[in-house]
């Protein structure tokens, strides 16, 4: 996944720029600021958010755009510690407004310590501002880290597409899609079919996804399962087409395939395999008629 996550960070020069470009315009701001009288951790906050973004630069050189993106708003978060009391009353108001767009928990909690725009707590202490923002940059990096994620998916289900319709158009050059009826030839045409069945289930799973907001964890496993049908839709596909071989799963389909599948043509097998690699349900009703198990 490395390789793929350094080979989209080249293609997406757009999330590079925008993160280069805050880094750039954010530490002219700094080296500009200058601490306020009578704060004595000012210098050192300016410097420990210039140190941080330094390492911004370092992650961005390195295509790790998500650390990038981390180490930016750690810059912004120390910086607070330099902010005089009227900087710090307006970072405040920013943080209870953005609240609102937070998930219900990190919202709460962020109310708890800086109270709401109605509502507002008189808040001094620079730590509690610091937790809060704490809490707002998670989310919105945990956002950015889901999309990357997807991003990686959406990269892989390309490339496995683009090579499984390269060698379906390479068996069909070479005359085995249709034309032959060989146990061979057969094999191959199902195991290829069963797993561009299973990558057009995974695109139309991946579309609904996107729309679905779920935890990093939930995401990460259906990350997993999805790869994981897509390599099983071949196995899928050859399995029930044994299945078939042994005429002993006709009642899984209507009366006109169960017909048609006594003399069944290649393009017949062809769908049937696409099916099975498409949903695993096929296949474990396959399973369930031959065993007598309907759990």
């Amino acid at each position: 996944m490395g390789i793929i996550r350094n080979i989209l960070c080249k293609l997406a020069f757009r999330r590079r720029d925008r993160l280069e470009s805050a880094i750039t315009v954010y530490q002219k701001e700094l080296e500009a600021r200058k601490p306020p009288a009578g704060l004595e951790r000012g210098e050192e906050a300016i410097k420990n958010a210039l140190g941080l973004l330094d390492l911004a630069k370092a992650a961005l050189k390195n295509c790790d755009i998500d650390k990038g993106w981390k180490c930016f708003h750690g810059a912004q978060r120390a910086e607070l510690f330099a902010l005089d009391p009227d900087g710090l009353q307006a970072r405040i108001k920013v943080l209870r407004e953005e609240a609102s767009k937070l998930n219900t928990w990190r919202r709460d909690a962020i109310y708890e310590l800086l109270g709401t725009s109605k509502h507002p707590l008189n808040v001094q202490d620079k730590y509690t501002v610091y937790t809060a923002e704490l809490i707002r940059d998670e989310h919105f990096n945990n956002q950015a880290y889901k999309a990357t994620l997807m991003g990686d998916l959406n990269f892989g289900l390309v490339v496995i597409l683009v090579l499984c319709l390269s060698i379906l158009f390479c068996l069909v050059e070479n005359n085995v899609i249709g034309t032959t009826t060989t146990e061979v030839s057969l094999f191959y045409s199902v195991a290829i079919f069963g797993l561009f069945g299973a990558i057009v289930s995974a695109i139309i799973k991946q579309m609904d996804m996107t729309a679905k907001s779920s935890t990093i964890p939930e995401t990460v496993t259906a990350l997993r399962v999805t790869l994981l049908r897509i390599f099983g839709g071949s196995a899928f596909a050859i399995a029930l087409y044994i299945f078939l071989k042994a005429d002993i799963v006709s009642e899984l389909f209507n009366q006109e395939i169960t017909k048609a599948l006594e003399n069944p043509t290649p393009y017949m097998i062809y769908t049937i395999s696409f099916c099975a690699g498409f949903t695993e349900r096929l296949i474990l009703r396959a399973v369930q008629s031959v065993t007598g198990d309907k759990k």
